[in-house]
């Protein structure tokens, strides 16, 4: 705080228990006075300071003093005995008893606290511990050195986390023993809600340090004891971090062990603001390099939930400039799903929301880590508006649109993103629903043809005799029924731009030759015309057909296959990559249906899993497919297992039925959703010798969580792999 800051009152302030006393040094006569002043000061506040600075501002005229203040119940402890026994016995509060004590105790007896409560409860929190290692580790390290104070002392320190259980214990060995007859040892709860009124409870409360003695408190155990305590907080998001006390007979307690125990806590804080400094710079680094690549609309998210980057396009998204948004919290973005995925997210999550300009979104979320530890989170934006009108006004088609994370999707997008400036023909094979079309305009609209047309034309839906008409166009009069004035074919309407010829491999052999002259001679005819017409256009083809095996058996000429065949691009199936893309597919369509359906409906995490371990033998027209009439069937607010069932049983009777003749009435059953799970862990870590970093990069989940299964469905690692 600077002196010469304009305060509410000229004299003094109060702030979250800092007493803060300005005078003008020009109204100190001398010395003498100043000195007198101070000394009547310190007198008023004696028995409630535990830290005092003073400071002068030459400049502007000022002295300053500054106490940290706590909060002492009372003093009188056999009169207190008397008061607590007449409130427990009669329900009767006494003029004596603080009001702020009086206000705690009344809080306690509604909550049917028992004052001759013998133990503290028990809580064993594991998940906290493995959660917050770096701030144990300051605790710790810092009490360590704090302890050697309190040998011989009676006393114990203690480090309590936000919901009042006693994460670390040291002092003396005797005391120790002592508090440890009621359980007020690592893992007992001191909270109001577990034993009413202490030091704990009041400064967890309040965020302010607070001493008590004997009868403040409300559970007789502690009426031997006093207990000084004091709020860690985040000096960043003044976020409580939770509590340091020290507990001991009352008579050891003065103004040394109140700024000793103080200090230590200012030790704590430092240390971990240089923990999350250092946190900081790393994902700092990562957000550079990552905009340094990748010029999209970037988030950085530190770990305690504030903004910590804000790039221009996510700005402009948003709303406004960088600045407004940095320093504030995640909340503050007003993204629904966000603060739950963030929660829960354990590598990457994608999901789709509306962002505060009433714009629909999808978003990446990811978990950043820096050699296995947690260093904040990269948020990644999407505009779907945007999305529509790049498409429709020519302009960028970003890749990273294409969802799916997996290696095998990224290995054929950086493929494709390299042969975008090329001219050169594309042959894009795969499995039906794998996303041909969806790779072809990616491919046209970051390429130098963006701003020309992009024609799609499905070989296979066109009837054998229109098929040159189609293409090519025709002539006024070229047959009965054509057109008046004539028509441009589909090669025409795409000159200048990019030509998608799906399903190439069910063209006719008889029409393959016209489409073979074109891709030789970049020229054509229309039907029923004599002018040549000059083409300017990229090629694309796509098919599920095998076209070596096509041509081989003469359905397919091979001449065309070579042309078209320049580059190829092979997309890979569902299975091939793996549950997590799988998941956001899902994720993906659910969102885009709800809205569309109009419907609030979520996914169970079981049934989110169900739907990624089923094996989609349509690709991702069948998910998407599926989950449409999961959404469009839904009565209820959760969609489960059950539901996801009988959405699919329609397709399965189906399947069912066209198989009958080859199963020869034989029983199937059907396989539950662990052993489907289970066969998949098990085959890829045979396909990667057992290697857990592979097999979990593979499967698209962490390595905890690949431990996690393996020990779910006891694989025998060393076995499978022999």
């Amino acid at each position: 705080m600077k002196v010469s800051e304009a305060w509410d009152n000229p004299f003094y302030r109060y702030d979250h228990g800092q007493f803060h006393v300005k005078i003008k040094l020009s109204w100190l006569f001398s010395p003498t006075t100043l000195h007198l002043f101070r000394v009547r000061i310190l007198d008023l506040f004696h028995y409630n300071i535990f830290a005092c600075m003073e400071r002068y501002d030459n400049e502007g005229g000022f002295w300053t003093m500054s106490m940290s203040l706590y909060n002492r119940i009372s003093n009188n402890q056999k009169s207190m005995r008397q008061s607590w026994e007449k409130f427990i016995c009669e329900g009767i509060i006494e003029d004596r008893v603080p009001p702020f004590l009086a206000q705690s105790w009344s809080i306690d007896k509604q909550l049917h606290i028992d004052p001759y409560l013998p133990k503290l409860p028990l809580v064993n929190d594991e998940s906290y511990l493995h959660n917050n290692k770096p701030l144990l580790t300051a605790v710790e390290d810092t009490l360590k050195e704090f302890s050697f104070y309190l040998e011989s002392s009676s006393s114990a320190i203690h480090f309590n986390n936000p919901e009042g259980v006693l994460a670390i214990q040291y002092g003396d060995l005797n005391a120790i023993e002592k508090l440890r007859k009621f359980n007020n040892v690592t893992g007992g709860k001191l909270d109001q809600q577990s034993c009413g009124t202490t030091a704990v409870s009041l400064a967890l409360k309040n965020k302010r340090p607070f001493f008590t003695s004997g009868a403040d408190h409300f559970v007789h155990i502690f009426h031997d004891c006093g207990c000084f305590a004091i709020p860690l907080l985040n000096k960043r998001n003044n976020e409580l971090l939770g509590v340091l006390d020290i507990s001991g007979p009352e008579h050891i307690f003065n103004d040394y062990v109140f700024a000793l125990t103080h200090s230590t806590a200012l030790a704590i804080e430092k240390r971990l603001e240089q923990y999350y400094m250092e946190k900081d710079a790393l994902l700092l680094d990562y957000y550079i390099n990552r905009c340094s690549h990748d010029r999209s609309s970037l988030l950085a998210i530190n770990t305690d939930k504030q903004i910590f980057r804000c790039s221009e396009r996510a700005s402009s998204l948003l709303g406004g400039q960088p600045a407004n948004w940095i320093g504030h919290s995640a909340s503050a973005l007003s993204i629904p799903k966000l603060r739950e995925y963030m929660r829960v997210c354990e590598e990457e999550i994608e999901f789709y929301d509306i962002l505060p300009n009433e714009v629909a979104a999808r978003i990446v979320l990811q978990r950043i880590l820096h050699q296995g530890e947690f260093i904040g989170w990269i948020v990644q934006l999407f505009s779907l508006t945007q999305r529509a009108d790049k498409v429709t006004a020519g302009k960028c088609f970003p890749f990273e649109e294409i969802i799916g994370s997996s290696p095998a999707i990224q290995h054929v997008i950086q493929k494709a993103k390299k042969i975008c400036g090329s001219q050169a023909n594309i042959l894009i094979l795969g499995e039906s629903g794998t996303g041909k079309e969806l790779f072809a305009r990616a491919i046209h609209f970051n390429s130098d043809r963006k701003n020309g047309p992009f024609i799609s034309v499905n070989c296979g839906a066109i009837p054998k005799e229109l098929i040159a008409s189609e293409l090519f166009g025709h002539e006024e009069g070229a047959f009965s029924g054509a057109k008046k004035g004539g028509e441009k074919g589909k090669f025409e309407l795409a000159n200048k731009g990019t030509i998608f010829l799906d399903e190439i491999g069910e063209l006719p052999l008889e029409q393959q030759v016209y489409l073979l002259r074109v891709l030789q001679e970049r020229e054509f005819y229309r039907l029923g015309g004599k002018q040549l017409i000059p083409l300017d256009v990229r090629i694309i083809a796509a098919t599920n057909v095998d076209l070596e095996k096509a041509v081989r058996n003469k359905h397919f000429r091979e001449d065309l296959y070579f042309r078209l065949n320049v580059i190829n691009l092979r997309l890979p199936t569902l299975s091939e990559r793996g549950q997590g893309d799988v998941v956001r597919l899902v994720n993906h369509f659910f969102s885009f249906y709800c809205r569309q359906e109009r419907k609030n409906v979520t996914l169970t995490n079981e049934a989110l899993e169900f739907l990624g371990t089923y094996t989609w033998r349509g690709n991702v027209r069948e998910v998407e497919n599926t989950v449409h009439r999961i959404v469009v069937l839904a009565d209820n607010k959760q969609i489960t297992v059950h539901d996801v069932h009988d959405a699919l049983d329609h397709f399965e009777q189906q399947v069912a039925g066209n198989n009958e003749n080859t199963t020869d009435n034989m029983e199937i059953k059907p396989l539950t959703m662990d052993e489907v799970e289970r066969m998949e862990v098990v085959r890829t870590l045979i396909r990667n010798n057992g290697n857990i970093s592979k097999s979990s990069k593979e499967l698209n989940i962490s390595r905890p969580t690949l431990y996690r299964k393996i020990d779910k469905y006891q694989i025998m690692k060393d076995k499978i792999i022999q």
